[in-house]
């Protein structure tokens, strides 16, 4: 069985803990990405500093970048601008997740919708582990934009400090 290790958060002045957990199996439409680089940004260190309240245990992190480990039936075949997407792929994604059918989301505004998910903002629970940066693997869930590949370009500086 995979396991993926996650740095968990608890609460404003609680160290993180770190643990192994099991990699679920992959539900209809979802994608396992092996997380390789995240960035901590306002909203994740002001709930880290006690600014911003979330539900915890969770884990930080929602501008992920990783690749394409395993793609369940029914997952997409192509990125949010039309390029395939094969396990081996270097991809980010969208902080959320949401039903592209509801009222918000025909309006323009799917990071609203009633059945909002946000990555790196979710309680662990033990139906849902795998969303966040601080993480191994992350699963994204059905209805996630994402973009592939040959659209993304990393690259990464050495600073002269």
């Amino acid at each position: 069985m995979k396991t993926s290790k996650l740095a968990v958060f608890h609460a404003n002045g609680l160290p993180f803990t770190y643990e192994t957990v099991p990699v679920p199996a992959l539900r209809e439409g979802e994608i396992l990405i092996r997380n390789e680089y995240v960035t901590l940004c306002r909203s994740d260190l002001n709930t880290f500093s006690g600014k911003r309240m979330e539900k915890t245990p969770t884990i930080l992190g929602h501008e992920i970048v990783g690749v394409i480990d395993d793609l369940a039936p029914g997952a997409p075949t192509r990125d949010c601008r039309g390029t395939e997407l094969r396990r081996g792929d270097r991809v980010t994604w969208a902080i959320y997740a949401s039903n592209p059918d509801s009222w918000m989301a025909r309006n323009g505004i799917p990071q609203k919708g009633p059945d909002l998910f946000k990555y790196g903002h979710e309680q662990i629970n033990p139906a849902s582990t795998l969303h966040g940066g601080l993480a191994e693997y992350c699963v994204l869930r059905r209805h996630r934009p994402v973009t592939g590949r040959r659209v993304l370009r990393l690259r990464t500086f050495r600073l002269g400090i």
